[in-house]
C-alpha cells in the first residue's frame, strides 16, 4: 500500500464521523499529489485524531474526578450521620 492508498483508507474510516473527510478523499483520489503533500495531510489528520483522543480522555478524567468528589462528599455525609447516631446512642446509654 502506498502513501496515497493509506491516506484514502484513513479518510474512508473518518468519513462517517467527519464530513470533510469524504471531500478530501475525493480530492486525493482524483488529483495526482506529491508525496510531500500526502505526508502533510497524513500528519495533519493524525494530529487531529490525537487531539480529539486527548480531549476525550480529558473529559473522561474530569467526569471521573466529579464522580469521585461526589463519592467523597457522600462518605463525609455518612460519617457525620454515623457520628451523630453514635452520640445519640451514647446519650441514651448514659441516661439509661
Amino acid at each position: 500500500m502506498n502513501k496515497k492508498d493509506y491516506l484514502i483508507k484513513l479518510l474512508e474510516q473518518l468519513s462517517p464521523v467527519r464530513s470533510l473527510a469524504k471531500w478530501f478523499k475525493i480530492i486525493v483520489e482524483q488529483w495526482e499529489l506529491q508525496d510531500s503533500i500526502i505526508d502533510m495531510l497524513i500528519e495533519a489528520i493524525m494530529w487531529a485524531i490525537h487531539t480529539v483522543k486527548e480531549q476525550v480522555s480529558k473529559d473522561k478524567l474530569e467526569k471521573w474526578l466529579i464522580y469521585l468528589q461526589k463519592i467523597q462528599n457522600m462518605e463525609k455525609k455518612e460519617d457525620k450521620e454515623n457520628q451523630k447516631e453514635l452520640e445519640e446512642i451514647e446519650e441514651i446509654l448514659e441516661n439509661f
